[in-house]
């Protein structure tokens, strides 16, 4: 259906329309216009503006059309990454599950806080501070969208950050273990590129041939998409470049466009062409430390963690190790420098 607007009266009196969605042109006609009135035409026009046509297609709400949580949610996720849309919407499922409602307009606000409460009992801080972080981004967004009228989250005290990783990294004699240890050539390649890139494991995972770029015969470097959508550019050490070619030739589909770690596709471990999913890279990084005699707490973060705490300690700037690991604040780069248990200031006094 469209909707006819009123436009500016013409010099002959006539008033043509404009309809939505489409451009209508006005009929010109022969004007005559003495000077006394030019004068009038003049003040007339002048208290007219045009007028912006927004087409229908563009509303994002449409009257007609009720707004339902599903849909503030749909468009709190545009642009995100793949794996923060996974965990913003597994967060919000098991609030709304929690809550045992659907609709954000029929929850409490002692809900929220309630909610706070029970993490505390199950989870981790870094986990707890997450999912209460994935909480107040939705309840501001829906603010600012109109869908509630107060953000429910601002009652809610979130716990403090731990600012130590000690026992959340690995020694250089740990990781050397799990490396001699796999005897699968996919694993050990993904354990070295964890370790000595510093990547997270969706960026060891999401890599592919062609984001590798070999600028002479002794140096190669990879483009790694990290948090926010941003690039950053790693030297890749020689001697993983190399077990990487391996690596290549022996896989099926190892063309510029297909994936560096893929998923096994029968027993005989045949590699698919198929992205190697998070879920079972974490648990090649675990099943490695477990073998070597490590906790089962250990995880692909781990070496990532030991990445930046072995460099820093063989002589590495901060500011180096920050641009590799893709930091956004150096402030978060400095936990490295308080993770070493094995150091103290004490032991450089003679007592």
């Amino acid at each position: 259906m469209t909707t006819s607007i009123p436009y500016p009266i013409t010099t002959d009196g006539s008033q043509p329309s404009l309809r939505v969605g489409s451009l209508q042109q006005p009929t010109h006609h022969k004007t005559v216009v003495s000077r006394q009135v030019h004068k009038v035409m003049t003040t007339t026009l002048a208290v007219y503006e045009p007028q912006v046509v927004i087409p229908t297609n563009l509303i994002p709400f449409p009257s007609t059309e009720p707004t339902t949580t599903e849909r503030v949610i749909e468009l709190w996720l545009v642009g995100l990454s793949n794996t923060t849309r996974e965990q913003y919407s597994r967060d919000i499922r098991q609030f709304r599950a929690f809550a045992k409602l659907t609709d954000f307009r029929s929850i409490s606000p002692l809900t929220f806080i309630a909610y706070a409460q029970h993490l505390e009992q199950t989870y981790a801080v870094a986990t707890i501070r997450r999912k209460l972080a994935s909480l107040s981004s939705f309840c501001a967004f829906a603010v600012r969208l109109g869908f509630l009228t107060a953000n429910p989250m601002a009652a809610v005290r979130k716990p403090k950050a731990s600012t130590t990783l000690a026992g959340k990294t690995l020694t250089q004699q740990q990781v050397f273990r799990m490396l001699d240890r796999t005897d699968d050539h996919r694993n050990r390649c993904l354990l070295k590129v964890l370790y000595s890139l510093g990547l997270r494991v969706s960026e060891a995972i999401g890599l592919r041939w062609s984001d590798f770029t070999e600028v002479n015969p002794t140096k190669t470097t990879v483009s790694v998409l990290g948090k926010g959508s941003k690039y950053r550019t790693l030297v890749v050490p020689q001697s993983v470049w190399s077990e990487l070619l391996e690596l290549r030739t022996t896989q099926q589909y190892n063309g510029v466009n297909d994936y560096v770690f893929q998923s096994y596709s029968n027993r005989y471990r045949k590699q698919s062409g198929k992205q190697l999913d998070r879920c079972n890279a974490s648990k090649i990084v675990k099943a490695c430390a477990v073998a070597v005699g490590l906790p089962e707490s250990v995880s692909a973060h781990f070496l990532r963690h030991a990445c930046a705490s072995h460099s820093l300690a063989n002589g590495a700037s901060i500011q180096l190790v920050k641009e590799t690991l893709g930091h956004a604040n150096i402030s978060t780069t400095n936990w490295y420098l308080e993770a070493n248990p094995d150091d103290c200031a004490s032991l450089y006094l003679n007592v």
